[in-house]
C-alpha cells in the first residue's frame, strides 16, 4: 500500500538525512511569500532543477507541490514566471499524474489535494493552451477525490474538495473553448466568466501579458439576446480591454522570440534600451516624472510626425528584461525635448512610482495602442449600475420604438414644437409653425421644410423615437439633417429639458458639428476637451467659461476661499519640489561643485581633494575654478594656463552650487564656461552610469591616487547619494501635492456642474464622455446626439449615457466606416468591429435611411453601386460642368511602380503616385481652379507627408488641402485626387481591402474624381476593387494613361502616365505651342500656351516697349508689363534757349522751362566778367 506523504508543517529543524534539494526547498518554505518568490525568480534555481527531474521522491514531491502552491498564492507579478516554469515542464502531466495513477492508493492528505487543485487552476486560467495535456490528470484527480468521499463520507473537508474539483472542471471546459482554434463563438457565449469584470484592474499586469495564455472572451451578440445587463457589460469590458492588451502581449511574445533583441523592429511595440529617471515635475493634475532615453537614434526621428511616444501611450518599465514591470503613460511630449531623449511620464497605479528606478537604468517597451482611449471607457463600464435603453440594447429582435418620455409629456400639455426656423418661407414671412410631434397631420410637408422625402422621414424619426437611427449614405445630407434636428430642439429649448449632449469619435468631427450648430445658435455651447483646433469654438471651451464665472464672482465665498487656499498650498509644495528637482537637474546636466558634494565625502576624501588640488594646480589656487571637474579630468589644460572665461546668467536656486556658478550679492554668476571639447568630455562623464559600491567608496582615502575611470565611479557614487537625498525630500512631499491636486479637482466639480447645467449644448468626444462619466451623472442630460455613430465602439456610446438620458439619436452609416479594433482577430472572431448602430439596424429597429444624394455627378455616384444598390441622384447633380483640360470627369490611372515602407511611422508611401498627384494638382490649378476647390486624399500617413513635402516648394500647391481619408469623413470638395499607394511584389493591400474605407474615399468628389493605384494588383486581391474597375472599364474611365487637352487648342490632345509627361507637355496648363495672343502693347504673348488669364490682364510682356514718345521719333526704353506706363521722353537734344545759347536738354521739356548752363558773358559794373551760369541771377 502506498500513501501520500503526510508532512503538514515545515517549521521543524532540518535533519541531517534530508537531501540537498529538500533542504533548499525547506528553506524557501520558511521564507515569507514575497521573499520566496523573489528568490525563485532571481538567482535560486532550486525549483527549475526539481521540475527538470524525470523522477522525484515522494517526500520531495510533497514539498515541491506545497512550494509551488505557496508561490502561486502570492498574487505578485512574478507569479507569471512560476506559471511558465510549471506549464513548460512535465511536473503535472508527468510526475504528478504518474503518482496518482499508481494502484492501491487509499489515503490522501487534504492539503496535498488542495495544493494540486490550486496549481491546476492557475495553469488553466493563465495557460489555457495547456488544457488538452492536463485532461488525464484532471480525470485522475476527480476519481481520487471520489474514492476519498467513498471512504470518508461527504463530510468536511471532503465535500469542499468535491466542490473545488467541480470548479476546476468548469475552468477546464472554459480553457478548452478558448483554446479551440476554430470558431468558438457559440461555445464561448455559454460559458460563465471566471471572475467579476468590475474587479479586474484596467491597467495590465504580468498575468495579462502571459505570452502563452489566452484571456476569457465572449463575442458581441449580433443576432442573439444578452442574458442580463451584467452579461452585456462583461462582454464589452473584456473585449475592449483585450483590444489594447492583446497587441502588447503579441509584441512581448515577438520580443521574447527574438531573445530580447532591442535592435529588431517589432509590429506592436517599440523598445528603448537605456532610460534614466531625471526628476519629478508638478502639474495641475499631479506629479509626472521626466525621464531620459539614451540613444543617438532619438535625434534622427522626426518627432513632429512620428507616432512614437504619443501622449497617452502605454509604457512598460523594467529592470529585469520585463520579467517584472510597472506601467506608465506618456504625460507630455515636446519634439524639441524628444530630440534630446526627454519626455514626461505619469504612473498608472497609485502604488507604483518611479522611485525604484532612480538608481539604475531601465528598459521601456511602448505599446503602439494609445491607452487613454481605453482607460476611461473601461472605468466607465465598471461604474455602470443602471443601463439606459436596456430594452433596446439587450434583445436580439426589436419591434416598435417608443417616443421619448419627455416628448409625450410635452405633447400632452403644449400645442406643439415651433418649426419656424426650418420652414423655408419662415424667414420671409416670420410665421410660427406649431407641430404636435406625435400627430402626423400637424407636420409640414417636406417641401416646406426644404427636405426630400427621406430627409423628412429622418427628421420625424429623430424627434419622435427615444432611440433614433439615421443612416446616411454619402452625399445624402445626414449631418445636414442632424443639424436641422438640433435647430428645432434648441429653438424649443424652453420646453425641452436640460442641455443636449453631442458626442463624436474624433475631435475633428466634433468641431465640425458644433461649428454647424454655431450657424444658428451662437451661445450656450460648452466644448470639453483640450484637443479642439477650432478658432470659432475657442471661447466656448470650459476652461474659458470657468474663468468668466470666476470673474463674475458667481461661486460661493466658502468655495472661493477653499480653492485659493488649495492653490496656495499647491504653489508652496511646487516651489519646494522644484528646488529638489533643480538639484537633480543639475546632477544630470553638470559636474557638481565640491561645496555641494562636500557632505557626501569622507573626511579623508575632502582633505585630499583640496590639498591635492592646491599641490597639483598651484597657479590656480585661490581662484574660482571647477575643482571637481579638473579632478575628473573633464577640464584638461596645461599647468598654470587658466581656462577660457565666458560670462552668462544662471537662475538662482538655494542650496546647489556648480563649479562654474558663484552665488554673490543674491544672484548667480557663471564664472567659467568650458570649451566645446571640454563640454564633450563632461558629457561623457555624465553619461557614465558605473559607480563604486559603498564599501569601495569607504576604502578611498586619497582621491588623487585613483585612475580617471575610478574617479568617475567615485563621483557617480557621490551623485547617487546626493540624488537619494533629493528623492527622500521629494517623496515626503509628493503625496501631499497629489492630494492637493485631487482636492482641487473636487473643488472645480461644482463649478463645472453649474456651467454644464446652464448650457444648451455640451460637446465631447467619446473618450471625454467616458472620462467625465461622473460629471454627466450630475448634469443629467436627457438628450444625447452621436455623430458618425457607426464608427464608434458600442462600449464608447454606452459609457456616454447617464441614467437620466431619455432620448438617443445616432447618426451614421455602417457601410462607410465601422469601428476599427487594433486587434484584428477581435473583429473577426468576436464582432468587436460591429457598432451599436450596425447591430440595431441589422436587428430590425425602426430607423431612417436617406436615399437621395446631392453631392456627386452621375459618373461619380456610379462608384457607389457596389455599396448601395438603391441610391438615387438628385436633379441638382445632373448638369454639373465638366472638368476643364481633362478628357474625363472620372478616371482611374493604373501603374506598377513599387511602394516604399516607412518603418519609423509603420506606414507606406509611393513616390510615383505622389509626384503624379502633385503634377496633376498643378495642372488643375493652371486650368483656373482655386486651391480651395481641390483636395488630395490618401489612406497612409507616409504618403500624406510625402505629398505635402513635394507641394511645399510652390505657394499655390501648398494652399491645396492634403488629408487622410479618415480625417475627410463627412466632407466634400469639387475635385478629389486619390492616391492608393499600395504596390508590392507580395500583393499586400492593407487598408485598401476594407470596403468601408473604399466607400468613403470614392464618395468625396462633386465634379471630378481621379484615382491612381496599382489596380492590376488590387483587382486580384479585393472583390470590391474588382467591381469598381469593372464599372470604370465599361464607362471608359480606366487605363494606364490619363487624357488631357488644351482648352485654347482643343485639337491638341495628350495622354500622360507620369508627372514628367504632365509638366513637359502642359507646362502652363495648355500645350507646348506658343500662346500667340496679341497684347495691348502690340507684342505677342511670349509664354507657352496657358489657360489662366485668357485676356492677359495679368500676364507681363517682358519685351522693350519701343513706343514713339515724341515728334522727333524717340522710342520708350522701358519694358512692357501689366502696369507699365511710358515716361515722358528723356532723350538729350540740342535746343536754342531764349537767352540765345544752344544747350543739350531733356527732350520733353520746352525751351522756356530749361535752365541754361552756359557761362554768362556779361561784364559787371565793376568791370569784371560774370562767373555765374547764364540761368543764374
Amino acid at each position: 500500500e502506498i500513501t501520500w506523504p503526510t508532512r503538514t508543517h515545515r517549521d521543524v529543524p532540518v535533519t541531517r538525512g534530508e537531501s540537498s534539494l529538500s533542504k533548499r526547498i525547506n528553506a524557501l518554505l520558511l521564507m515569507d511569500d514575497a521573499s520566496a518568490l523573489r528568490a525563485v525568480c532571481g538567482e535560486d534555481r532550486t525549483l527549475q532543477f526539481c521540475i527538470a527531474q524525470s523522477k522525484v521522491d515522494n517526500n520531495l514531491l510533497c514539498d515541491l507541490l506545497k512550494l509551488v502552491a505557496k508561490l502561486l498564492a502570492t498574487r505578485h507579478d512574478g507569479v507569471l514566471h512560476i506559471v511558465n516554469l510549471i506549464g513548460n515542464s512535465h511536473l503535472m502531466d508527468g510526475i504528478v499524474l504518474r503518482f496518482l495513477s499508481k494502484p492501491n492508493i487509499t489515503d490522501y492528505p487534504e492539503h496535498q489535494i488542495n495544493n494540486t487543485i490550486i496549481i491546476l487552476e492557475e495553469l488553466l486560467n493563465r495557460l489555457p493552451a495547456r488544457a488538452p495535456s492536463l485532461n488525464a490528470l484532471i480525470v485522475t484527480l476527480t476519481s481520487v477525490v471520489d474514492v476519498q468521499i467513498a471512504l470518508h463520507g461527504r463530510e468536511t473537508p471532503q465535500a469542499e474538495q468535491e466542490q473545488s474539483v467541480e470548479k476546476l472542471q468548469a475552468i477546464f471546459r472554459n480553457a478548452l473553448v478558448l483554446h479551440d482554434p476554430g470558431p468558438a463563438k457559440n461555445k464561448a457565449t455559454e460559458v460563465d466568466p471566471p471572475d467579476d469584470f468590475r474587479t479586474i484592474d484596467i491597467v495590465p499586469n504580468i498575468s495579462d501579458l502571459n505570452k502563452a495564455g489566452t484571456p476569457f472572451l465572449r463575442p458581441i451578440l449580433v443576432d442573439k439576446a444578452y442574458k442580463s445587463v451584467e452579461h452585456y457589460l462583461d462582454v464589452h469590458f473584456r473585449l475592449i480591454r483585450e483590444d489594447f492588451v492583446g497587441p502588447l502581449r503579441n509584441g512581448l511574445r515577438e520580443f521574447d522570440r527574438n531573445s530580447g533583441d532591442r535592435a529588431q523592429k517589432y509590429q506592436n511595440i517599440n523598445v528603448y534600451d537605456k532610460a534614466r529617471l531625471l526628476y519629478p515635475v508638478c502639474t495641475s493634475y499631479g506629479i509626472t516624472y521626466t525621464i531620459k532615453i539614451d540613444g543617438g537614434f532619438m535625434k534622427n526621428v522626426n518627432w513632429e510626425t512620428t507616432k512614437r511616444l504619443m501622449n497617452g501611450a502605454l509604457l512598460c518599465l523594467s529592470q529585469d528584461n520585463f520579467q517584472t514591470m510597472i506601467f506608465a503613460v506618456v504625460a507630455e511630449r515636446k519634439p524639441v525635448d524628444l530630440k534630446n531623449g526627454q519626455l514626461q511620464i505619469s504612473m498608472l497605479r497609485d502604488g507604483d512610482d518611479c522611485i525604484c528606478f532612480r538608481k539604475n537604468e531601465f528598459q521601456i517597451i511602448e505599446n503602439t495602442v494609445l491607452f487613454v482611449a481605453y482607460q476611461y471607457v473601461l472605468s466607465g463600464l465598471q461604474k455602470i449600475t443602471t443601463l439606459p435603453f436596456e430594452e433596446y440594447l439587450l434583445p436580439a429582435c426589436l419591434d416598435k420604438v417608443a417616443p421619448p418620455a419627455y416628448c409625450e409629456a410635452l405633447c400632452a400639455r403644449l400645442s406643439g414644437y415651433d418649426f419656424g426656423p426650418i420652414i423655408v418661407d419662415s424667414v420671409k414671412y416670420r410665421k410660427t409653425v406649431k407641430v404636435s410631434l406625435l400627430n402626423d397631420d400637424t407636420w409640414p410637408t417636406p417641401k416646406e421644410l426644404g427636405l426630400d422625402e427621406t430627409q423628412f422621414a429622418a427628421v420625424k424619426t429623430a424627434l419622435t423615437k427615444e432611440v433614433a437611427l439615421i443612416q446616411g449614405p454619402p452625399g445624402t445630407g445626414k449631418t445636414y439633417v442632424g443639424l436641422k434636428v438640433m435647430q428645432v430642439m434648441l429653438h424649443n429649448k424652453k420646453y425641452a429639458p436640460g442641455p443636449i449632449l453631442v458626442v463624436c469619435q474624433t475631435n475633428h468631427a466634433l468641431d465640425q458639428f458644433l461649428e454647424g450648430v454655431l450657424e444658428f445658435h451662437d451661445h450656450g455651447i460648452v466644448r470639453i476637451g483640450a484637443r479642439s483646433t477650432s478658432e470659432k469654438l475657442e471661447k466656448f471651451h470650459i476652461g474659458k467659461l470657468r474663468l468668466e464665472c470666476r470673474g463674475k464672482r458667481s461661486r460661493p465665498r466658502e468655495i472661493h476661499m477653499l480653492i485659493r487656499n488649495t492653490l496656495n498650498r499647491m504653489k508652496e509644495l511646487r516651489e519646494s519640489l522644484d528646488v529638489f528637482s533643480f538639484g537633480l537637474k543639475m546632477a544630470n546636466s553638470k559636474i557638481l561643485d565640491k561645496r555641494t558634494l562636500r557632505p557626501l565625502m569622507s573626511t579623508d576624501q575632502r582633505r585630499t581633494l583640496e590639498r591635492g588640488f592646491h599641490y597639483y594646480y598651484r597657479a590656480l589656487s585661490g581662484k574660482d575654478v571647477p575643482v571637481v571637474a579638473i579632478w575628473l579630468q573633464a577640464w584638461v589644460f596645461m599647468y598654470g594656463e587658466p581656462p577660457d572665461v565666458d560670462e552668462a546668467d544662471v537662475a538662482p536656486v538655494d542650496g546647489f552650487v556648480d563649479d562654474r556658478d558663484t552665488y554673490v550679492d543674491n544672484q548667480w554668476k557663471t564664472t567659467r564656461r568650458p570649451k566645446k571639447s571640454q563640454e564633450k568630455r563632461e558629457k561623457q562623464i555624465l553619461n557614465t552610469t558605473e559607480r563604486m559600491t559603498v564599501r569601495e567608496a569607504a576604502d578611498v582615502r586619497d582621491v588623487w591616487n585613483l585612475p580617471q575611470k575610478d574617479r568617475v565611479r567615485l563621483y557617480n557614487y557621490w551623485i547617487s547619494q546626493f540624488a537619494k537625498k533629493q528623492w527622500d525630500n521629494i517623496i515626503s512631499m509628493e503625496k501631499a501635492y497629489k492630494n492637493m491636486a485631487k482636492r482641487m479637482e473636487e473643488l472645480n466639480l461644482p463649478e463645472n456642474i453649474t456651467i454644464l447645467r446652464n448650457a444648451d449644448v455640451i460637446g465631447m468626444t467619446t473618450t471625454g464622455a467616458a472620462k467625465n462619466h461622473q460629471l454627466l451623472m450630475k448634469v443629467q442630460p436627457k438628450v444625447v446626439v452621436v455623430e458618425e455613430a457607426a464608427e464608434v465602439f458600442e462600449a464608447h456610446i454606452v459609457t456616454a449615457l447617464s441614467p437620466s438620458v431619455e432620448h438617443l439619436i445616432l447618426i451614421g452609416d455602417h457601410i462607410q466606416l465601422r469601428p476599427n479594433p487594433n486587434n484584428y482577430q477581435l473583429g473577426v472572431k468576436y464582432n468587436l468591429d460591429v457598432s451599436l448602430f450596425e447591430r440595431l439596424v441589422n436587428n430590425g429597429i425602426t430607423h431612417s435611411r436617406l436615399g437621395t444624394q446631392h453631392r456627386m455627378r452621375p459618373e461619380i455616384s456610379v462608384l457607389m453601386r457596389p455599396f448601395y444598390d438603391d441610391l438615387e441622384d438628385h436633379p441638382c447633380v445632373m448638369d454639373r460642368p465638366n472638368i476643364s483640360g481633362i478628357s474625363a470627369n472620372v478616371f482611374f490611372i493604373s501603374h506598377d511602380y513599387l511602394e516604399t515602407e516607412n518603418d519609423e511611422m509603420k506606414s507606406h508611401s509611393n513616390t510615383h503616385e505622389a509626384e503624379f498627384v502633385v503634377a496633376l494638382c498643378g495642372y488643375l490649378l493652371n486650368q483656373g481652379y482655386g486651391p480651395e476647390k481641390i483636395t488630395v486624399l490618401t489612406m497612409y500617413i507616409g504618403q500624406l507627408l510625402l505629398i505635402k513635402d513635394r507641394m511645399a516648394t510652390n505657394r499655390h500647391l501648398a494652399a491645396v488641402r492634403v488629408s487622410s481619408v479618415d480625417n475627410f469623413q463627412g466632407e466634400e470638395n469639387d475635385i478629389i485626387l486619390l492616391s492608393l499607394v499600395r504596390s508590392n511584389v507580395e500583393e499586400q493591400i492593407g487598408f485598401l481591402k476594407i470596403a468601408n474605407r473604399a466607400c468613403v474615399a470614392l464618395s468625396r468628389a462633386k465634379l471630378g474624381f481621379y484615382c491612381i493605384g496599382n489596380f492590376e494588383m488590387l483587382t486580384t486581391r479585393s472583390p470590391t476593387w474588382n467591381q469598381i474597375i469593372t464599372l470604370m472599364t465599361k464607362q471608359k474611365s480606366y487605363g494606364r494613361k490619363l487624357g488631357l487637352y488644351c482648352q485654347n487648342h482643343p485639337e491638341t490632345k495628350i495622354t500622360v502616365s507620369t508627372a514628367d509627361e504632365i509638366t513637359t507637355n502642359a507646362p502652363k496648363g495648355g500645350c507646348t505651342g506658343p500662346c500667340g495672343y496679341r497684347l495691348e502693347c502690340g507684342h505677342v504673348c511670349p509664354t507657352k500656351c496657358h489657360v489662366t488669364d485668357p485676356k492677359h490682364k495679368v500676364t507681363a510682356c517682358g519685351k522693350k516697349c519701343n513706343k514713339v514718345l515724341c515728334d522727333r521719333g524717340h522710342k520708350c526704353e522701358g519694358y512692357c508689363s501689366h502696369n507699365h506706363v511710358c515716361m515722358p521722353c528723356s532723350a538729350q537734344v540740342r535746343k536754342m534757349l531764349p537767352c540765345g545759347h544752344a544747350s543739350d536738354q531733356i527732350c520733353h521739356k520746352s525751351a522756356e522751362h530749361c535752365q541754361c548752363l552756359v557761362a554768362c558773358d556779361m561784364i559787371l559794373q565793376c568791370g569784371h566778367r560774370c562767373r555765374n551760369k547764364c540761368s543764374q541771377p
